[in-house]
């Protein structure tokens, strides 16, 4: 009976906890939302009230009337509540202008290190001023209602002195308040704003009502869609060259602001001036319109010249040279990140042509890339990576607003900072870092619509050899490589990874998908030529005895496997689908290109390259892909024999005889494809190409081993064994002794 007592008051106390902390999250929920309302709608419950309590006066004027006329019926008592209401009056006065006078003192003193404009600016907030000259007037009219004294009028002038003192008490709350807002920098930097936004809109106006006029004397040309130039509101901001004078001056502001507060530490409020600054830039664009100009080699390089952006892209550049020089990492990445959504906001820009070069973008990338390019001697390598990923970002979004080939740059200077990576211990990091940038630019390569992505491809090409190179020459610290692990975005990871969701959703994709053809057009241009630069890589890797060489048979073997799973898909076409099979027939012919000599053959055996074969022939078979299947047994059977010179023990010949016989087997023809192996071995051995008799007799007394001991179903090591098991073994029995025989015939 205890235990279940117990029990329940256990039960009941849970039950209570779980509707005290459901009770909890609602109160909670309420609360949040009532605060997220009154953030809109102070303004408007303010109004609601005062105007409900000066509704509330007006309705008991007369029972206040009814209540205090009584007590003032003499003389002497009207005379003491005039020379009452005098003496608020003054006093009210009085206190008014000492609260003025502190406020404003401690705001001028709280802003006196601001640039001089911002400082008078802020000085003279019309709001604030107004605010203290409400507060004298209205303490003026508290004396001033005393002429107004009456028993007939005293509960009037009582409501009304009330309401007087009231408002001056509101006035002196908002003062103060708002004193507290004109020195928090962060109200400063919305002050600015809003007053470079209002008076760049104010030129804007000015420019679309004075357009008629001038466009009398110039007509517009151009385009006659969105791109159509503006040609009359050039000529007017041309003509009036003051009207981005504000706005220059407060980005200066804002950079003023950024560099003192990042000096303070107080890192919060210069993230908050670069804000400021790109929404300045932004209505800078906004209200300049279509009157920007690309750069042209035949057009005057003025036109395309804009000051404002200039002087805001040196403005950043001189605060990146003051953060480091302060040791400041925390500004110079904010300060890389500025110039970085700097350049993805001049993507915005209306140029003269729909294929215009985003000429102010490559203006804005040039700073990035010199400003990470000068951090390299500086043993900065955590900011330097984060250079580097911006730079990434920059090409993302430019190859996707203009074409491919406007990445090359930035491809090449995000290759030339990663390969910096190897000078010293403490910048491996960096390597990494740029290799997936270059990995991240691949992927999105092949999701381009419309475009040539060759020659983005091969600069990607190009920079990931020159750092797989440098990489591969760094020396190894015991069991650690150096190449397998900062290379492995690339041909391990995250590319890899992409290219296999590319492929399976290839698969699913219906025949007639629009978005399907462009990405396999992408993935046929953008994997041709990857043979050369993978062989290139693999050889100086097996030279230098780098683990990386095996990364490289594993990403021969993948890509292989995800161009001919495209060629198979729905929607690729018979050409292009002829195309990617020969880049993978391509690709998987670099394996026959290995070395054969014996200190090569003891390094590369630990990998199975006849399994890597033989799974990738397979997967050809599989995807209707069977001139690969068959190309690939050829290399297989090539490699089998010359890797077979030298006694390594890795039984190299043995192991690609069982894949040979076992893809005969599996073949839609397998009498054809048994006797095409068996025509092909005997090629090779009339050729001369075959390995010594004594390796050639341990091979065909295996072979014989394994052909007796087939039904034992103890062959199940590695795929080629576990394969062996499934096709028929009336077949498989005869043609390994056939292959035995030839190898060796028995006496």
């Amino acid at each position: 009976m205890g235990q279940k007592l117990t029990q329940l008051a256990r039960q009941l106390r849970f039950r209570f906890l779980q509707e005290y902390a459901l009770l909890c999250h609602k109160l909670a929920k309420m609360h949040f939302r009532f605060a997220e309302w009154r953030k809109h709608n102070s303004t408007r419950l303010v109004i609601v009230i005062w105007a409900a309590l000066a509704a509330l006066s007006l309705a008991t004027v007369t029972d206040v009337q009814q209540h205090l006329g009584p007590l003032f019926t003499t003389e002497a008592r009207l005379a003491a509540f005039t020379s009452a209401l005098i003496t608020l009056g003054g006093a009210l006065v009085g206190a008014a202008a000492i609260v003025s006078s502190l406020v404003l003192f401690s705001m001028q003193v709280n802003i006196e290190r601001m640039p001089h404009g911002l400082f008078r600016k802020l000085s003279q907030d019309p709001r604030l001023l107004a605010a203290f000259a409400g507060t004298f007037i209205f303490a003026l009219a508290i004396s001033g209602i005393s002429l107004f004294v009456s028993q007939e009028r005293i509960g009037l002038v009582t409501l009304g002195t009330v309401w007087l003192i009231g408002l001056i008490l509101a006035l002196f709350l908002y003062g103060y308040r708002r004193a507290l807002l004109l020195v928090n920098p962060l109200k400063q930097l919305e002050i600015i704003v809003l007053q470079s936004e209002r008076d760049l809109r104010m030129w804007g106006k000015r420019a679309t009502r004075t357009g008629p006029l001038i466009a009398g004397e110039a007509p517009q040309v151009g385009e006659p869609e969105k791109h159509k130039f503006d040609t009359a509101r050039l000529i007017f901001f041309q003509k009036n060259p003051s009207w981005t004078l504000e706005a220059t001056k407060s980005v200066q502001y804002a950079v003023s602001f950024a560099r003192r507060y990042a000096e303070q530490g107080d890192h919060e409020v210069s993230a908050a001036a670069i804000n400021a600054i790109l929404a300045i830039n932004n209505a800078y664009i906004s209200t300049k319109g279509r009157t920007f100009i690309a750069s042209n080699p035949f057009a005057d390089a003025d036109l395309s010249t804009d000051a404002f952006i200039n002087h805001t892209l040196e403005c950043l550049r001189q605060t990146g040279h003051i953060a480091v020089a302060r040791g400041d990492e925390q500004l110079t990445r904010q300060n890389l990140q500025a110039i970085t959504r700097l350049a993805i906001l001049y993507l915005n820009i209306s140029y003269s042509s729909s294929r215009a070069s985003r000429t102010h973008t490559h203006l804005a990338t040039n700073y990035l890339t010199n400003e990470v390019q000068q951090l390299l001697p500086l043993n900065r390598p955590d900011i330097i990576m984060e250079g580097v990923r911006q730079m990434g970002t920059c090409a993302a979004r430019l190859m996707r607003t203009e074409e491919p080939d406007s990445i090359l740059d930035l491809v090449r200077d995000i290759g030339s900072i990663a390969c910096t990576g190897v000078t010293r211990e403490n910048y491996r990091p960096i390597i990494s870092t740029g290799v997936a940038q270059l990995a991240m630019l691949s992927g999105q390569l092949l999701t381009l619509k419309e475009h040539d992505v060759g020659l983005a491809a091969d600069a990607i090409r190009n920079a990931m050899a020159n750092i797989s190179r440098l990489v591969i020459s760094l020396p190894s610290v015991g069991p650690f490589d150096h190449s397998s692990h900062y290379l492995s975005p690339f041909y391990s990871g995250a590319l890899l990874n992409r290219l296999v969701k590319i492929a399976n959703g290839l698969a699913e994709a219906p025949a007639d998908d629009e978005a399907a053809k462009n990405v396999i057009w992408n993935l046929s241009n953008w994997a041709d030529g990857t043979q050369s630069s993978a062989k290139e890589q693999m050889l100086y890797a097996i030279e230098k005895r780098s683990n990386f060489a095996f990364e490289t048979f594993t990403w021969l073997h993948h890509m292989a496997n995800v161009l001919i799973s495209a060629a198979a898909s729905p929607a690729c076409d018979a050409s292009l689908s002829n195309d990617l099979r020969n880049i993978a027939q391509r690709l998987l012919g670099v394996f026959t290109f290995i070395p054969t000599d014996k200190e090569t053959l003891g390094f590369v055996g630990s990998y199975d390259i006849a399994e890597t074969l033989y799974e990738a022939a397979s997967f050809a078979e599989d995807n209707d892909a069977s001139e690969v299947s068959e190309a690939v047994a050829g290399y297989l059977l090539s490699w089998a024999f010359r890797a077979s010179t030298h006694k390594t023990g890795w039984h190299t010949l043995e192991h690609a005889i069982y894949a040979l016989a076992t893809l005969a087997l599996k073949s839609p023809d397998p009498t054809f494809r048994s006797a095409v192996l068996l025509g092909n071995i005997k090629k090779k051995l009339d050729l001369g190409a075959a390995p010594d008799p004594a390796i050639r007799t341990d091979v065909a007394k295996n072979i014989r081993d394994c052909a007796n001991t087939l039904h034992s179903g103890a062959h199940h090591t590695s795929l080629i064994e576990e394969d062996m098991l499934e096709v028929d073994h009336s077949k498989l029995e005869p043609l390994l002794r056939d292959i035995a025989d030839l190898l060796a015939p028995l006496p």
